[in-house]
């Protein structure tokens, strides 16, 4: 919740910012191409006391400094003179102040721009097999950026799991090591984009291909009860495969970590994400469970909403008690949010903070004003405001018994308590989770217990025989996009209405992952609709509806259909084997 300062008491609180041992500030590559820029750096460094800088050296697969291994950024190229090393200029002030530099490294993303990079040694070019795939077993260097904007990625990751790519990390970071005196390697976009990418195109996972997958992008605890029983069988299933993914990511971390150590004993931190939930869940980094890969994470709790940061920080602190919590100014008029943030965490005796970032405090805020020590927020004014009851019928959609019992026998011991457990670390507090939902532990794992037998034993039976698939419904439509223009929504969205003919057509499936496949089913023939998307405007028509149902044998199937075939056909074979058990599903 916002801060309303008009019914909030201040007082005085003597804690000064000397109280902490660590006061970071994140510094992005964008706010050092230019020499201009060095001295509000320095200033902001200097009115904040800060004592460790994060300097973003490797971003978008470029280098921000002279590098044999990566081409320059060409950002940099374009707004600075050849010869200007901003990294030297800041490491020599660091040095001369006894602030600690870390080169701030992006790790798995490695281009977030529509063109694609200029320097054919980019990584891009040079290795085009590392890029993750989705699950419809296409690589994510084949989107356009309309693409991957709509599907709210911040660019185009490559896949931890490829041969070669903890090797690549390695060597950057040995040379950044060899040319600079620095203090730490600081890891962000550790992760994976999302539950689409890596866990691979097999016909597992081409139940992700269909549509109800968009509905399960997000997951808590609270809301896995509250879905249909076939979204609770796609949340299990995809729980199963994204153990591979955490792997991946903890196996990368350790050997990266491993490797810098023997190299020279320097800090190795990372940048993760505080919600447990999009952390685990969408980005398969569960980060409080890494043991032996870094020195200290920093968890990015990006909030104004105090109670919210309250409860990322008990979360991190019960993992990670030596954790630097980030605190993101993302939103104007929240430094008294800042620096009540900054006061909780040394009610709990927390090792610091890290600032994002300096060009949020060089345009947004006032450096004076995000010290803690004048006026701080008293922690009794606020009141836990989540603790309301879910009062909605939990788990609706019940298993039938009978497949409950017949699952018993093909379910592992424990895979039901692993799920359950799975389940409770997606909640910053799992006992006020439970409370709310009026359930206790035993009977959520009652619950889990059933599903989990129900989901083996269907799992058993709907990925066999698959010779011939089902033919889903499919629209046909015509249709035209049109994008933001330098951000000016009202021209795309004028267009768009205004425009006679639509010139363009294609056939829409019932899938994830498409702009159009949600609205064009409910649309009516003929209607002409307008959709918003993150990138731009559709105009659309649907001409043709086809109802599909048809048996037809998977060698007379396109290839890129074929996940979509596949997840109508298992989607069907898992109702009907419900319907069956339970005479309706």
């Amino acid at each position: 919740m916002p801060l309303n300062l008009a019914f909030l008491f201040l007082f005085n609180q003597s804690l000064g910012t000397g109280d902490f041992v660590h006061r970071g500030l994140w510094i992005r590559a964008i706010s050092i191409v230019s020499p201009d820029s060095i001295p509000r750096i320095i200033r902001v460094i200097e009115d904040l006391d800060i004592t460790d800088v994060y300097v973003q050296m490797v971003v978008g697969g470029s280098s921000y400094y002279e590098s044999q291994i990566l081409p320059r950024s060409e950002y940099l190229a374009r707004h600075s003179g050849k010869d200007f090393s901003p990294i030297d200029t800041l490491i020599e002030y660091c040095q001369r102040n006894n602030i600690r530099f870390h080169a701030w490294i992006n790790a798995l993303t490695v281009w977030s721009f529509y063109k694609k990079p200029d320097s054919i040694n980019h990584i891009y070019y040079k290795k085009p097999q590392w890029f993750l795939r989705d699950t419809w077993g296409r690589s994510m260097i084949e989107y356009s950026g309309y693409e991957w904007t709509d599907l709210g990625l911040e660019g185009l990751f490559i896949n931890p799991e490829e041969s070669g790519v903890a090797e690549f990390l390695r060597d950057i970071v040995y040379e950044i090591m060899e040319k600079y005196r620095i203090d730490g390697i600081h890891f962000d976009f550790f992760r994976y984009p999302g539950i689409y990418w890596g866990i691979g195109d097999s016909l597992k996972t081409s139940v992700f291909t269909g549509v109800e997958a968009e509905d399960i992008r997000w997951l808590t605890l609270t809301r896995y009860p509250r879905l249909s029983l076939y979204k609770r069988w796609l949340v299990y299933n995809f729980y199963k495969l994204n153990k591979l993914r955490e792997k991946n990511l903890y196996y990368l971390a350790r050997t990266l970590y491993q490797a810098i150590k023997k190299k020279r004993d320097i800090t190795v931190s990372f940048a993760v994400v505080a919600s447990p939930t999009r952390a685990r869940y969408q980005y398969g980094q569960n980060w409080w469970e890494w043991d032996g890969v870094y020195d200290y994470c920093i968890t990015m709790a990006y909030t104004p909403d105090v109670l919210l940061f309250k409860d990322f920080l008990q979360f991190t602190y019960m993992y990670r008690p030596t954790a630097i919590m980030g605190i993101g100014l993302l939103w104007k008029g929240m430094e008294s949010s800042v620096r009540y943030q900054q006061y909780l965490i040394s009610q709990k005796g927390g090792k610091g903070f890290c600032l994002f970032d300096f060009a949020a405090i060089d345009t947004m805020f006032d450096a004076a004003a995000l010290k803690i020590g004048n006026s701080v927020i008293a922690d009794t004014l606020y009141k836990d405001t989540v603790t309301d009851l879910l009062t909605d019928e939990l788990f609706k959609e019940k298993p039938p018994r009978i497949l409950v019992d017949s699952g018993a026998t093909m379910t592992k011991w424990n895979d039901d308590l692993d799920f359950f457990r799975f389940l409770l670390s997606l909640s910053l507090n799992p006992q006020r989770d439970l409370k709310r939902m009026n359930i206790s532990r035993e009977g959520l794992l009652e619950y889990i217990h059933d599903d989990v037998c129900v989901f083996e034993y269907i799992n058993k039976k709907v990925f066999t025989g698959l010779e011939r698939l089902l033919e889903p419904p499919s629209r046909e439509v015509v249709y035209e996009f049109f994008p933001y223009e330098d951000g000016d929504t009202i021209s795309a969205i004028k267009r768009a209405k205004e425009i006679k003919k639509l010139s363009k057509r294609r056939t829409i499936y019932p899938a994830s992952m498409d702009p159009l496949s949600e609205e064009a089913f409910k649309a009516k023939k003929g209607e002409k609709k307008i959709t918003l998307k993150r990138s731009g405007v559709y105009s659309y028509i649907v001409k043709k509806i086809k109802e599909g149902g048809r048996s037809v044998i998977v060698k007379k199937i396109e290839l890129s259909l074929l996940p979509v075939y596949y997840s109508w056909t298992i989607k069907n074979r898992f109702i009907k084997i419900i319907e069956e058990a339970y005479g309706e599903y």
